[in-house]
């Protein structure tokens, strides 16, 4: 059940961050070709030719962050004890 509580919250943040990366205009390809270029395949993308990332590293960075503060707002209902159990049960479920 933890594992399922935890997938959600990871979805919760990647839905976040694709709010955070259209909203600093860059589009899909251009944000996956700045960290996760191997994955365009994946995506539906195939042989498609991937824009080059130097010129959006910066919007991704602003990305990054403004998802880190939108998830850091759903966090926030959490008081110190349950933060740290919240910590803790993440470090459980990390592979050795």
């Amino acid at each position: 059940m933890a594992l399922h509580r935890l997938n959600a919250l990871r979805e919760l943040r990647g839905a976040l961050h694709g709010g955070a990366v259209l909203a600093e205009g860059l589009s899909p390809l251009q944000a996956l070709s700045v960290r996760t270029p191997f994955m365009a395949q994946v995506f539906g993308w195939g042989d498609t030719e991937l824009p080059d990332p130097e010129p959006h590293k910066a919007a991704w960075d602003r990305a990054e962050e403004a998802t880190d503060r939108a998830m850091a707002r759903h966090l926030a209902v959490l008081d110190d004890a349950e933060r740290a159990r919240f910590v803790e049960l993440c470090g459980a479920v990390k592979p050795s």
